[in-house]
This record gives structure tokens, C-alpha cells and sequence, in this order.
């Protein structure tokens, strides 16, 4: 703010003023606290300096809409999905539905738990197959510390069989062969996150029932072994037909050995299966 020191002649200390009434500004146009210098529009706490539209706390500098403190760095508009790379098994596969049956196009989906105490953006990851399978993730799709996100092909539930999708990927970019296929996460700076590579030959494969990873073995090691994955214990989500716990932690996996109500060994083993006297899944 202008201050205005009105001197007068009858008042001391005015050596200024040579004839009566005459007014002296101080702190004008040219001094400090005015237009062209400091806490003015040219200094400190003005338009051009600290605390204005050019400097700290203000739209060029700190705590304003280019650096810290707004919408894209820390709370501020121009930074923030402060993107630190991932380190391998941050984030891990830990559900895949890739065989609904006879015609799964659109069915598909694949459920990631972030293994971390942070919050992790998947915005600028990539989801692929050791192909020509690719997508990027276009839109802020966070996954909690310790949380799970469904990334799916489609997210309109009445279309996906009532599945809770935070990301879906199309059914273009992405799709999972029911023979076998491979599935890479890739974080924005180029760090291969987790792959699970799996065949129909020794994984899970029950048309209608998701790939459940073992709710004791989520880091990206365990998840590589087949012995580690089940065919989901839980029961239908939604209004499918489709067994699966997406969007939430998976039950344990029957032991192996004897299962669900045989008499003989299950997927595990080389003997008997779930309800047979013949050799099953493997």
C-alpha cells in the first residue's frame, strides 16, 4: 500500500517543503512499498517477486500453479503423479480371469495389489504380452498402500459381468489367449514391475473361474510358479457366472493333495482329481 506523508509547512522535519500546502510523497512511484519497488508490483510480495504472480508462492515459482504445491508436483497444478520409478514387485499380479468360457471377449480382467506402504499411479504404465499385445494406462488409476485395483476390458459392468473395474483397457490393445499368454506390467520410467507367464498346461484353467494367487505368496517371485495359483475358491461376483474375489484379497488356496470332494489327489498332483478316479488337470 501507497503511504501518503502529507508535510506541511508548519510541521518540523519537513526541509522538503518551500512554500505553504505543498504535499511531499514518500514511498511513491519510485521508492520502496510503492508501484516500482519492493512488497509493490515490481518487488518483493508484488506481481514480478516473492510471494506475487513471479516468484515464490505465487503463479511462476513455489507453492503456485508451475512448481511445488500444485496440481501436477506436490498439491499444485502442473506436476505431482511425483513419479518415482517402481522397483520390481511393488506392484503384483494377483488375480487373472482369462477364460469365461466360449466366447470371453470382454470378459477379461486382471486384478494388481500395490505390495508397498504408498500409494502408486499406474497413469503412464504399460500392460503387455511379450508380443505385439500393448496398452498404456491414459487416465490416474491409483492403487492404496496395500490395496488392489481390477484393470479390465471393459468397465460397464452390465457388459463385463458385474465386475468392479478402476481401469479398463479396451478389448483391442490387450487380450489374453486362453492356450497360454504372458502378462507385463511396466511403470512409466520403463522398469519391468511383474510378469506371469502361465500355460493352460500347468496353471489354472477352469473356463468361468479366475487364476487365484495364494494370498500368502503375493511378491512377484511367488507369483511365477505355477504351484503357487489356484483356480479361484470364491464364489460368483456380480451378476455372472464367473468365480473370482476381483477387487478384494483372494482365499486361501485348497491344499495340496486331496480337494474339494474326491478321494484321490487334485491339480496338483499326477493322480486323481476333484470328484474322478481317472487322471485330471495335469
Amino acid at each position: 500500500m501507497i503511504r501518503h506523508v502529507l508535510c506541511l509547512l508548519l510541521l518540523a522535519g519537513c526541509p522538503e517543503a518551500t512554500e505553504p500546502g505543498v504535499i511531499i510523497l514518500v514511498d511513491d512511484d519510485d521508492s520502496a512499498d510503492d508501484d516500482d519497488s519492493s512488497d509493490d508490483d515490481d518487488a518483493a510480495d508484488d506481481d514480478d517477486s516473492g510471494d506475487d504472480d513471479d516468484s515464490g508462492d505465487d503463479d511462476d515459482s513455489g507453492d503456485d500453479d508451475d512448481v511445488a504445491n500444485d496440481d501436477d508436483v506436490s498439491d499444485d497444478d502442473d506436476s505431482d503423479v511425483s513419479i518415482t520409478p517402481a522397483a520390481p514387485g511393488d506392484v503384483v499380479i494377483t488375480e487373472v480371469y482369462y477364460d469365461a468360457g466360449a466366447d470371453d471377449q470382454g470378459l477379461e480382467w486382471l486384478e494388481v495389489f500395490n505390495a508397498t506402504s504408498q500409494g502408486i499411479d499406474l497413469k503412464g504404465w504399460t500392460l503387455s504380452d511379450l508380443g505385439s499385445d500393448s496398452h498404456t494406462v491414459a487416465n490416474e488409476t491409483w492403487i492404496a498402500p496395500f490395496g488392489f485395483v481390477v484393470l479390465a476390458q471393459r468397465g460397464d459392468p452390465s457388459l463385463n459381468g458385474g465386475v468392479p473395474v478402476d481401469y479398463a483397457y479396451g478389448i483391442v490393445d490387450f487380450t489374453l489367449d486362453d492356450a497360454g499368454d504372458e502378462l507385463l506390467l511396466t511403470d512409466a520410467y520403463g522398469t519391468a514391475v511383474d510378469i506371469v507367464v502361465y500355460t493352460a498346461a500347468n496353471f489354472p484353467d477352469e473356463p468361468g473361474q479366475s487364476m487365484s494367487l495364494s494370498p500368502a505368496l503375493t511378491d512377484s517371485s511367488s507369483n511365477d510358479l505355477a504351484a503357487s495359483w489356484c483356480g479361484s475358491p470364491d464364489g460368483p461376483w456380480g451378476t455372472g457366472p464367473g468365480e473370482g474375489s476381483p477387487a478384494a484379497p483372494n482365499s486361501a488356496c485348497p491344499p495340496l493333495g486331496d480337494d474339494d470332494d474326491a478321494t484321490g489327489d487334485d491339480d496338483d498332483a499326477t493322480a486323481d482329481d476333484d470328484d474322478a478316479t481317472a487322471d485330471d488337470d495335469d
